[in-house]
């Protein structure tokens, strides 16, 4: 009878630690969800949005603080909008 190991939990999950990667696992993608910075890859102030260097959509009515433009460093929050991920909290860092 052949066993299959493949579907097991690993026993040694403090491995990964080390930098190894198990054939049996695949990386978990990092969620979507959570607070980051980045950089406006561009900005139309006319119509008041914008991305993301990470594809994020940005709209002026999410801006705490600072003034936003294209090429602008900032730190956001990104939640799941309608169309796909959307920064909300964002603040201008320079």
């Amino acid at each position: 009878m052949l066993v299959k190991t493949w579907n097991q939990p690993d026993p040694f999950p403090w491995i990964a630690s080390t930098g190894f990667t198990s054939p049996r696992h695949e990386p978990k993608s990092l969620s979507a969800i959570g607070n980051r910075c980045g950089k406006m890859h561009w900005y139309n102030d006319a119509k008041g949005f914008g991305f993301t260097e990470c594809n994020v959509f940005v709209h002026s009515r999410n801006v705490v603080s600072g003034e936003l433009r294209s090429g602008a460093k900032i730190k956001f929050d990104v939640a799941e909008g309608t169309k796909g991920p959307q920064a909300t909290n964002v603040q201008v860092l320079r």
